[in-house]
């Protein structure tokens, strides 16, 4: 998944308004968020603790079906985080101020495995 190429108008567009319907690529919308937004903490330079992050999207988004831990790290790493770093990472200017509050504001609470809901 890593591969896929977004066109960077659609992926901001998205990444504003949500990843929604077939853009979500039958992930939750909810769970695509907090990737977008973990892997934009990554393009931007956020620091933040992956493998906490992690643990509690694993918490959170767990896939029963994924029966080793390390499929499931692999899922939230590789197809979630990573995907999202490498959409946003190709768009100039894609680190703006506001984008990088809210990234700040969200990593913490991602942290401890508390994740918004808004979809």
């Amino acid at each position: 998944m890593t591969k896929f190429d977004v066109a960077s108008e659609a992926y901001v567009y998205h990444y504003e308004n949500g990843f929604t319907d077939e853009e979500a690529m039958s992930w939750d919308p909810n769970l695509q968020l907090a990737w977008s937004r973990a892997g934009a903490a990554k393009t931007c330079d956020v620091e933040f603790n992956k493998e906490k992050v992690i643990d509690g999207l694993i918490e959170e988004y767990g896939d029963p079906s994924l029966k080793e831990d390390f499929m499931e790290r692999f899922k939230h790493d590789m197809n979630g985080i990573e995907f999202h770093h490498l959409q946003s990472k190709k768009i100039e200017g894609f680190c703006t101020a506001e984008r990088i509050k809210e990234v700040k504001s969200l990593i913490p609470d991602f942290e401890v495995g508390e994740f918004s809901k808004p979809f």
